[in-house]
C-alpha cells in the first residue's frame, strides 16, 4: 500500500526538473531561500593579542651598596635625634607623672586628649556655675530692691492710718472706752473693724517680706559656702575626701568655738579667713607642744631660777686665789645675762682679761 505524502511547501509538490532529483533541488533552493531570508550575522573584530608586558627582574644589589644605603639610613635617624617627649598635664600627681613617663607616645597623646577634654569640660562647668552665680546674685540684689521699695510703701501706708486709728480710739486706748460698748455704736464699731482688718494686711505683708528676705539670706550663705568649700578643694585635694573634709571641718570649728566665736560666724568664714586661722592653729599647737616638754632638771650646784650666786667669801690672808677669781667672773657674768646692762657686760669682758693676764 502506498502512501501519499501531502504538504504544503511548494518545493516538495514540484515536478522534477531537467536535472532530475527533484528533491534534492528542492532541498536546495529550500536552503538559498532561507539563507535569503535570514539576517546577516554581525561580524565580531578579532581582538589583537596584547602586547607582552616586559618583566623585569630584579637585580641583586652587591654587598657594598647595601651597607652603604644602611649607613645612609642610619645617619638620617641621628639627624632627626630622639622622639620628642610629651609632658604629662599640669594636674597629674606626682606617681601619675611618673606612671605617665613609663607609657608608649600613643597611650600619652590619648591621655593628653584625654585630660585637655577633661580639663575643657572642668572649666566650661566652672564658667557656667560662676554665670549662674551672677545670674542668681543679679536677682536677689533686684528681690532686695523691690522688697525695700515694697517696705518703704508700706510704712508710707502704715503711719497715717496707725495716727488716724490713734486719734479716733484714743478713749478705747486710754480704758474710757471697750470693746462691748463700741461694739453697741454700728458706725465706730464698722470703722474699728476696717481698721482691724488694714492692720492685719500690713502685718501678713510684712511677714511674707520678712520670709522672703529670710530665704534670699539663706540661699546667700549656701552659695558662700559652696563657693569656699569649692575654693578649700582646689587648695588642698586630699580633701576630696569626704572624710578627710569633715575631719578637717570639725577640726577648724573646735578652734573656733574655743575662741568663743559663734556658730553664726564661723559659718561665713572665707576662704581667706581660713588661710589665717590655719597658721593660728598650727602656732597654737606648736606652742602647746613646746610647753608639754619638760624642763631640764638642773644640778644642785649651779643657781635656779633668779637666785643669784654669791661670791665666795675670802679668809684675810688668803690672797686672790684663782678659786675667788672664778667666782667672781661667775657673779660677774651672771649679773650682765640678768640686767643686760652695757656697764655690767663690759665689767664682765675687763674680768675675763685680767683672768687671763
Amino acid at each position: 500500500m502506498k502512501v501519499k505524502l501531502v504538504n504544503s511547501s511548494p518545493w516538495l509538490n514540484s515536478p522534477p526538473d531537467e536535472d532530475g532529483g527533484s528533491i534534492e533541488a528542492a532541498v536546495a533552493q529550500m536552503k538559498e531561500a532561507r539563507a535569503e531570508a535570514a539576517p546577516e550575522p554581525k561580524t565580531i573584530p578579532a581582538l589583537e593579542p596584547a602586547a607582552p608586558v616586559a618583566t623585569v627582574e630584579a637585580e641583586e644589589s652587591p654587598p657594598e651598596q647595601l651597607d652603604a644605603a644602611d649607613e645612609v639610613a642610619e645617619e638620617a635617624d641621628a639627624d632627626a635625634g630622639p622622639e620628642p617627649t610629651v609632658d604629662a598635664p599640669a594636674s597629674f600627681t606626682p606617681e601619675e607623672k611618673e606612671m605617665f613617663k613609663a607609657l608608649p607616645p600613643e597611650q600619652q597623646q590619648s591621655m593628653l586628649r584625654l585630660a585637655k577634654g577633661a580639663q575643657a569640660a572642668e572649666s566650661r562647668r566652672q564658667n557656667e556655675h560662676q554665670a549662674a552665680i551672677r545670674e542668681a546674685q543679679e536677682l536677689s540684689e533686684k528681690a532686695a530692691q523691690e522688697r525695700q521699695q515694697l517696705q518703704s510703701a508700706l510704712q508710707h501706708y502704715k503711719h497715717p492710718m496707725v495716727t488716724a486709728f490713734q486719734q479716733e480710739f484714743a478713749d478705747l486706748q486710754d480704758g474710757r472706752m471697750d470693746l462691748f460698748r463700741l461694739a453697741q455704736d454700728p458706725a465706730r464699731w464698722g470703722r474699728y473693724q476696717a481698721f482691724q482688718t488694714s492692720f492685719q494686711q500690713l502685718a501678713n505683708a510684712e511677714r511674707q517680706i520678712a520670709q522672703e528676705a529670710e530665704r534670699e539670706e539663706g540661699a546667700r550663705l549656701q552659695q558662700h559656702v559652696e563657693t569656699r568649700n569649692s575654693q578649700l578643694i582646689e587648695a588642698k585635694p586630699e580633701l576630696k575626701d569626704p572624710a578627710k573634709f569633715e575631719q578637717y571641718d570639725a577640726e577648724v570649728s573646735t578652734y573656733l568655738r574655743g575662741l568663743n566665736i559663734p556658730d553664726e560666724r564661723i559659718q561665713r568664714v572665707s576662704f581667706e579667713e581660713l588661710t589665717i586661722i590655719e597658721k593660728a592653729m598650727k602656732w597654737d599647737k606648736a606652742q602647746k607642744a613646746k610647753a608639754a616638754v619638760p624642763k631640764p632638771q638642773a644640778n644642785a650646784g649651779q643657781p635656779q631660777g633668779n637666785v643669784r650666786q654669791m661670791p665666795r667669801v675670802m679668809k684675810p690672808g688668803m690672797g686672790n686665789s684663782s678659786g675667788a677669781v672664778d667666782d667672781k667672773i661667775a657673779a660677774i657674768d651672771q649679773r650682765a645675762q640678768k640686767t643686760g646692762s652695757v656697764d655690767d657686760a663690759a665689767a664682765r669682758i675687763r674680768a675675763r682679761l685680767g683672768r687671763r693676764a
